[in-house]
């Protein structure tokens, strides 16, 4: 599929998606919940999230190119993806 992609580290039958509406081409990191990939900006998850800031804060080791999908690192997280995909929509569009 066309929005599929594979992190190496993981198992080769391990099959992540891009999230087709919080995939940004401009994103810095890729953060992974259920195999759902969300392409998203550390700033906007840092300034409104103090478990992201710190984590952010922290300095991390040179990535390797395994730990990286189309050169971002990667963060896998243990939320469930629609919750955080809900969370991503509050933040980018505020309340609708």
């Amino acid at each position: 599929m066309p929005g599929d992609v594979t992190v190496a580290l993981l198992p080769p039958t391990s099959e992540l998606s891009r999230d087709s509406d919080l995939w940004f081409p401009d994103g810095n990191i890729v953060v992974i919940a259920e195999g759902a990939c969300f392409r998203v900006h550390q700033g906007v998850l840092a300034r409104h999230s103090v478990v992201f800031k710190d984590m952010f804060g922290v300095p991390q080791p040179a990535a390797h190119p395994t730990n990286l999908i189309d050169d971002c690192p990667v963060v896998h997280i243990s939320e469930r993806a629609e919750d955080f995909k809900h969370l991503l929509y509050m933040l980018y569009d505020g309340f609708r």
